[in-house]
Protein backbone atom coordinates (compact mmCIF):
# COMPACT_ATOMS: atom_id res chain seq x y z
CA UNK A 1 0.00 0.00 0.00
CA UNK A 2 1.59 3.10 -1.27
CA UNK A 3 0.88 6.74 -0.46
CA UNK A 4 2.29 9.81 -1.48
CA UNK A 5 1.82 12.66 0.84
CA UNK A 6 3.49 15.59 0.62
CA UNK A 7 3.15 16.41 4.75
CA UNK A 8 2.38 19.88 6.07
CA UNK A 9 3.91 20.79 9.66
CA UNK A 10 1.72 18.88 11.48
CA UNK A 11 -0.22 15.47 9.96
CA UNK A 12 -2.54 13.41 12.22
CA UNK A 13 -4.67 11.15 10.04
CA UNK A 14 -5.59 7.27 10.15
CA UNK A 15 -4.69 5.11 7.23
CA UNK A 16 -6.05 2.27 6.05
CA UNK A 17 -3.31 -0.86 7.06
CA UNK A 18 -2.67 -3.99 5.23
CA UNK A 19 -0.88 -6.61 7.82
CA UNK A 20 2.52 -6.98 6.32
CA UNK A 21 2.15 -4.92 3.65
CA UNK A 22 4.74 -1.24 4.04
CA UNK A 23 2.66 1.88 4.46
CA UNK A 24 5.00 4.81 2.61
CA UNK A 25 5.08 8.36 3.25
CA UNK A 26 7.16 11.00 1.83
CA UNK A 27 8.72 14.00 2.59
CA UNK A 28 10.63 16.44 2.00
CA UNK A 29 12.95 17.58 4.52
CA UNK A 30 15.55 19.99 5.10
CA UNK A 31 19.26 19.40 6.45
CA UNK A 32 19.30 18.67 10.30
CA UNK A 33 15.46 18.50 11.06
CA UNK A 34 14.28 16.75 14.03
CA UNK A 35 10.96 14.82 13.11
CA UNK A 36 8.92 13.02 15.88
CA UNK A 37 6.22 10.46 14.62
CA UNK A 38 3.57 9.17 17.13
CA UNK A 39 1.89 5.94 15.70
CA UNK A 40 -1.58 4.65 17.48
CA UNK A 41 -2.65 1.11 16.13
CA UNK A 42 -6.07 1.37 15.33
CA UNK A 43 -8.77 -1.30 14.92
CA UNK A 44 -12.56 -0.89 13.17
CA UNK A 45 -15.46 -2.25 14.64
CA UNK A 46 -17.20 -4.29 11.88
CA UNK A 47 -20.38 -2.53 12.71
CA UNK A 48 -20.29 0.38 13.12
CA UNK A 49 -17.19 1.18 11.18
CA UNK A 50 -15.86 3.17 14.40
CA UNK A 51 -12.10 2.95 14.79
CA UNK A 52 -10.64 2.33 18.33
CA UNK A 53 -7.36 2.03 19.65
CA UNK A 54 -6.11 -1.71 19.53
CA UNK A 55 -6.29 -3.73 22.80
CA UNK A 56 -2.82 -3.87 24.28
CA UNK A 57 -3.17 -7.49 25.21
CA UNK A 58 -3.20 -8.41 21.44
CA UNK A 59 0.38 -9.36 20.45
CA UNK A 60 1.27 -6.13 17.67
CA UNK A 61 4.34 -4.84 16.41
CA UNK A 62 4.67 -1.88 14.51
CA UNK A 63 7.79 -1.51 12.55
CA UNK A 64 9.70 2.14 10.77
CA UNK A 65 12.00 2.33 8.36
CA UNK A 66 13.44 5.29 7.06
CA UNK A 67 15.35 5.84 3.86
CA UNK A 68 17.06 8.55 2.15
CA UNK A 69 15.93 8.86 -1.26
CA UNK A 70 16.57 10.48 -4.91
CA UNK A 71 13.30 11.64 -5.01
CA UNK A 72 10.00 10.42 -5.84
CA UNK A 73 10.32 8.64 -8.92
CA UNK A 74 14.06 7.24 -7.92
CA UNK A 75 14.57 3.87 -7.01
CA UNK A 76 17.27 4.64 -5.23
CA UNK A 77 17.00 4.27 -1.46
CA UNK A 78 19.17 4.13 1.51
CA UNK A 79 18.35 3.13 5.07
CA UNK A 80 19.07 5.32 7.46
CA UNK A 81 16.71 4.27 10.64
CA UNK A 82 15.55 1.05 12.05
CA UNK A 83 12.83 0.54 14.89
CA UNK A 84 10.03 -2.23 16.31
CA UNK A 85 7.77 -1.17 18.85
CA UNK A 86 5.17 -3.40 20.54
CA UNK A 87 2.91 -1.36 22.10
CA UNK A 88 -0.19 0.20 20.02
CA UNK A 89 0.86 3.60 21.01
CA UNK A 90 4.16 4.28 20.22
CA UNK A 91 6.97 7.29 19.81
CA UNK A 92 9.74 7.45 16.93
CA UNK A 93 12.38 10.19 16.91
CA UNK A 94 14.67 11.03 13.66
CA UNK A 95 16.53 13.49 12.58
CA UNK A 96 17.30 14.15 8.68
CA UNK A 97 21.19 13.96 9.07
CA UNK A 98 22.21 13.12 5.68
CA UNK A 99 21.17 16.58 4.42
CA UNK A 100 17.90 17.94 2.66
CA UNK A 101 15.84 15.70 0.39
CA UNK A 102 13.44 13.66 0.62
CA UNK A 103 12.82 10.82 2.84
CA UNK A 104 10.65 7.48 2.66
CA UNK A 105 8.98 6.92 6.16
CA UNK A 106 7.68 3.05 5.99
CA UNK A 107 5.40 1.58 8.47
CA UNK A 108 4.67 -2.09 8.60
CA UNK A 109 2.34 -3.35 11.27
CA UNK A 110 2.45 -7.11 11.84
CA UNK A 111 -0.05 -9.33 14.32
CA UNK A 112 -1.21 -12.70 14.72
CA UNK A 113 -4.88 -11.19 15.17
CA UNK A 114 -6.94 -10.60 11.73
CA UNK A 115 -8.81 -7.57 12.22
CA UNK A 116 -9.49 -4.33 10.04
CA UNK A 117 -6.50 -1.89 11.10
CA UNK A 118 -5.80 1.44 10.37
CA UNK A 119 -2.52 3.47 11.61
CA UNK A 120 -2.93 6.98 13.32
CA UNK A 121 -0.17 8.73 12.64
CA UNK A 122 0.67 12.23 14.17
CA UNK A 123 4.05 13.70 12.71
CA UNK A 124 5.62 16.52 14.05
CA UNK A 125 8.42 18.70 11.77
CA UNK A 126 11.29 20.56 13.57
CA UNK A 127 12.78 24.04 12.25
CA UNK A 128 16.09 23.46 9.93
CA UNK A 129 19.39 23.36 11.94
CA UNK A 130 17.11 23.37 15.18
CA UNK A 131 16.97 20.82 17.46
CA UNK A 132 13.74 22.34 18.58
CA UNK A 133 10.04 20.68 17.65
CA UNK A 134 7.16 22.87 17.07
CA UNK A 135 3.69 21.40 15.83
CA UNK A 136 2.24 22.77 12.38
CA UNK A 137 0.47 25.16 14.83
CA UNK A 138 3.24 26.90 16.81
CA UNK A 139 4.67 27.24 13.12
CA UNK A 140 1.85 28.53 11.44
CA UNK A 141 1.23 31.19 13.79
CA UNK A 142 4.98 32.50 14.35
CA UNK A 143 4.11 33.14 10.22
CA UNK A 144 0.65 34.89 10.66
CA UNK A 145 2.27 36.98 14.04
CA UNK A 146 5.04 37.98 11.62
CA UNK A 147 2.92 38.63 8.55
CA UNK A 148 0.76 40.97 10.93
CA UNK A 149 3.14 42.35 12.26
CA UNK A 150 4.57 43.73 8.73
CA UNK A 151 1.03 45.08 8.16
CA UNK A 152 1.32 47.07 11.50
CA UNK A 153 4.97 48.60 10.01
CA UNK A 154 2.92 49.29 7.20
CA UNK A 155 0.08 51.46 9.21
CA UNK A 156 2.71 53.11 11.10
CA UNK A 157 4.43 54.76 8.24
CA UNK A 158 1.44 56.06 6.93
CA UNK A 159 0.57 57.67 9.62
CA UNK A 160 4.33 59.08 9.64
CA UNK A 161 4.38 60.22 5.66
CA UNK A 162 0.74 61.07 4.78
CA UNK A 163 -1.12 64.26 6.42
CA UNK A 164 -4.84 62.88 6.17
CA UNK A 165 -7.88 64.17 6.89
CA UNK A 166 -10.11 63.77 9.81
CA UNK A 167 -12.31 61.20 7.57
CA UNK A 168 -9.04 59.14 6.60
CA UNK A 169 -7.21 59.50 9.71
CA UNK A 170 -10.78 57.62 11.53
CA UNK A 171 -10.51 55.25 9.01
CA UNK A 172 -6.88 53.85 9.47
CA UNK A 173 -7.37 54.55 13.45
CA UNK A 174 -10.09 51.83 12.74
CA UNK A 175 -8.29 49.50 10.77
CA UNK A 176 -5.05 49.96 13.06
CA UNK A 177 -7.14 49.08 16.55
CA UNK A 178 -8.50 46.27 14.53
CA UNK A 179 -5.20 44.98 13.66
CA UNK A 180 -3.65 45.37 17.15
CA UNK A 181 -6.50 43.73 18.77
CA UNK A 182 -6.30 40.63 16.49
CA UNK A 183 -2.46 40.44 17.13
CA UNK A 184 -3.29 40.45 21.28
CA UNK A 185 -6.19 37.97 20.59
CA UNK A 186 -3.44 35.48 17.91
CA UNK A 187 -0.42 35.92 20.66
CA UNK A 188 -3.19 34.69 23.52
CA UNK A 189 -3.89 32.07 21.27
CA UNK A 190 -0.27 30.99 20.85
CA UNK A 191 0.76 31.26 24.70
CA UNK A 192 -2.03 28.48 24.78
CA UNK A 193 -0.48 26.24 22.09
CA UNK A 194 2.44 26.46 23.46
CA UNK A 195 1.55 25.49 27.07
CA UNK A 196 -0.55 22.64 25.17
CA UNK A 197 1.98 21.37 23.01
CA UNK A 198 4.64 21.22 25.70
CA UNK A 199 2.57 19.82 27.94
CA UNK A 200 1.09 17.04 25.36
CA UNK A 201 4.83 16.18 24.06
CA UNK A 202 6.48 15.61 27.99
CA UNK A 203 4.05 13.63 28.48
CA UNK A 204 5.00 11.63 25.32
CA UNK A 205 8.38 11.68 25.95
CA UNK A 206 7.96 10.44 29.85
CA UNK A 207 5.65 7.62 28.70
CA UNK A 208 8.59 6.87 25.62
CA UNK A 209 11.21 6.53 28.09
CA UNK A 210 8.77 4.68 30.66
CA UNK A 211 7.71 2.17 28.01
CA UNK A 212 11.49 1.32 27.05
CA UNK A 213 12.10 1.16 30.76
CA UNK A 214 15.30 3.98 30.31
CA UNK A 215 13.25 5.98 33.43
CA UNK A 216 10.87 5.18 36.16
Amino acid sequence: MLFFIFLSKFLCEIFPIHLNEPLEIYQNLKDKTVVLVKSTIMVKNQNDLIWSEADPSIPLMTSLRIYKTGGLSSNEKVELFMDNKYEPHNVFLFTSYEGAGFYSFDFDVQSKVDNLYGLKLEIYEGRPQNTEIVSGIDYHLTMLTEKVGEILDFARKNFEMEEMGEEDEAKYVKLYNYIFSLVYKISFLKIITLFATIFYFNKSVKDFFITNKIAK
